[in-house]
């Protein structure tokens, strides 16, 4: 009995459990080896070409979606992730791309793809490019050079965007999107021809603007964003360009440089924005140009939609005529105002300018073509006078202005035709502390001011001044700046002499030479005539005077009516008394 335990022991048992053993031995290696090499490969990032098998399942996965999918090679790596080269996705029945990359590689949490459940960890593209999938420009890319990387941390989808290009605008997109909104609004809908006809429709608008976006030089966009699970937004967009050339009403504008910002901020209450705009060097036609232009404000991007504008203006010249610094803001303008210059409504459009040393202000009201404008302030006329809408009249060169400049209140009427150029209609009311008006030092003006572009007329209402020698004058004042008439109406207190340079030398032989002991002659005089034109110059007068000297012979009282014309003067109801003695008469 003992023998045959030892033969079983020894002959049976312990080869038996010698070749398990073995077997077991072999069994831990395997099993060593395959976790050293999953192990390896999360590090190694070991991969092999996609299986059939596997491969059959992403294409018919695709196809039940309504896509076809072609690529050079796909490799499937053991670490969890798909890499394709030369990737083609085409909606079914289309000729014409949808989607093309050098490069698409997408990483999974292979451990939960082993439970079933796919988790994205990472995706990333190099050079990629979009297509709108139908329609006629389905073979131009709305999108190209795209660089993406998406990541997944916690709920969210990191993305980074870092190259895109649209026709020749380029872009750098950064954000993150909270997976639920992302899933929620991935996909499209339409027809079975085209299960995707809002993304088609898009790129066909995309398409429509690559025309607006060609005007500009190398444009470049930047945005930063986060989208949370129920949509709530915030964004920070910032652009720039060259140069750039458009057109606005009829209007070309250009621009050597631009630069913009923005703000959004959306939640199921609101939807704002706000938003800066700087442009160097506008210019629109020859008639108007800048240093720089800036715009800024915020915008209620809700229904219809508002914003609140202001805007400066540096270094403007207005068809010859200087401003040195302009702002203007309005409170809110409805974005439907926009589609059409003349429906913008400008009530309550303030603005404040800078003009010859000068600051005057005014609040609008109307629409960029018909407007009118209630102004106020101080300024230097000279500056205002070379402004090309005035036509050109040598008299206003005897108008001189002190540093203090003028005071002017009133209002204005514009209106610019499409084709021709504004008509403007201006009442108001002028003060000058001290000017020399006529080639005479006053120390005051005031009165008020009517302008009528279409006429050419100007009046100055009520006009009174007050000279440097103490006599004072009350005017109306006309002038026609088309055909150059004038008519000048004069009461008051008057020197002779002091208008000499501006009479002939008629009036200079005879008030040349009067002198005054306590007052000045009082005068009542009309003149009309045009500008240019001595030979039509009229000119009625009446005119009262006491001790007054005139070669040494004294006047007590003397008073005289004239009459001139281009061909004689005139003097009658020559009334003169001297110490009891009187003259009476008329000189031709």
């Amino acid at each position: 009995m003992a023998g045959f335990a030892k033969f079983l022991f020894k002959g049976i048992l312990l080869p038996v459990l010698k070749w398990a053993h073995r077997l077991l031995n072999l069994f831990l290696l395997l099993v060593f080896l395959l976790l050293a090499l999953t192990a390896a490969s999360f590090f190694a990032d070991i991969s092999i070409s996609v299986p059939l098998y596997l491969k059959g399942k992403i294409e018919g996965a695709a196809s039940v979606d309504g896509f076809e999918i072609e690529a050079k090679n796909m490799r499937l790596r053991l670490n969890g992730g798909l890499d394709f080269d030369g990737l083609k996705i085409s909606f079914k029945d289309s000729k014409a791309p949808l989607f093309t990359a050098d490069k698409l590689g997408v990483d999974f949490k292979i451990f939960t793809m082993a439970a079933g459940k796919f988790e994205l960890r990472n995706l990333r593209l190099r050079n990629a490019a979009v297509y709108s999938g139908f329609g006629a420009n389905s073979q131009s890319a709305v999108l190209e050079k795209i660089i993406l990387d998406i990541s997944k941390s916690g709920a969210y989808y990191k993305i980074a965007c870092p190259s895109v290009n649209f026709e020749n605008l380029s872009a750098d997109i950064r954000g993150r999107v909270h997976e639920k909104f992302l899933l929620k609004n991935i996909g499209g809908g339409g027809s079975e021809k085209n299960p995707y006809k809002a993304w088609d429709d898009f790129c066909a608008s995309a398409h429509s603007l690559k025309g607006w976006i060609g005007k500009f030089d190398r444009p470049f966009v930047s945005a930063d964003f986060e989208i949370g699970a129920g949509g709530n937004l915030s964004a920070k967009l910032a652009a720039r360009s060259g140069a750039a050339a458009l057109s606005l009403s009829g209007k070309e504008i250009k621009i050597s440089a631009l630069k913009t910002e923005c703000l959004l901020e959306k939640n199921s209450d609101l939807f704002n924005a706000k938003f800066g705009f700087k442009a160097l060097n506008p210019a629109c036609g020859e008639e108007i140009s800048a240093k720089d232009l800036c715009v800024w404000g915020g915008a209620n991007l809700a229904g219809e939609g508002s914003c609140g504008l202001a805007l400066s203006v540096l270094d403007l010249n207005f068809y010859n005529a200087k401003i040195e610094y302009a702002q203007a803001e309005k409170e809110a303008v409805c974005f439907s105002e926009f589609n059409d210059a003349q429906s913008l409504n400008l009530d309550g459009l303030r603005a404040f300018f800078k003009i010859g040393g000068g600051n005057f202000s005014a609040q609008f009201g109307g629409n960029p073509r018909d407007f009118n404008v209630d102004f106020g302030g101080n300024l230097l006329p000279e500056e205002l006078m070379k402004c090309s809408l005035i036509p050109p009249a040598e008299e206003l060169k005897l108008f001189k202005f002190s540093r203090r400049g003028a005071f002017l209140f009133g209002r204005a009427g514009v209106k610019i035709p499409p084709e021709n150029p504004p008509e403007i209609c201006v009442s108001a009311f002028l003060d000058i502390p001290c000017a020399t008006l006529f080639g005479v030092e006053v120390q005051s003006l005031s009165g008020g001011l009517t302008y009528d572009h279409a006429s050419g007329e100007f009046w100055a209402n009520d006009a009174f001044a007050v000279s440097d020698e103490g006599w004072s004058l009350s005017a109306q004042i006309y002038q026609n700046l088309k055909n150059y008439d004038y008519k000048f109406f004069f009461t008051g207190s008057l020197r002779p002499a002091a208008i000499d340079h501006l009479m002939e030398k008629w009036w200079v032989e005879i008030f040349g030479e009067f002198k005054f002991d306590k007052s000045f002659p009082h005068t009542d005089i009309a003149v009309h005539g045009t500008w240019g034109k001595p030979e039509i110059m009229y000119v009625y007068g009446d005119v009262w005077l006491e001790n007054a000297y005139r070669g040494g012979v004294k006047f007590d009282k003397a008073s005289l009516s004239v009459w001139v014309n281009p061909s004689r003067i005139c003097i009658y109801n020559l009334n003169v008394e001297n110490q009891g003695r009187k003259l009476s008469g008329i000189l031709n």
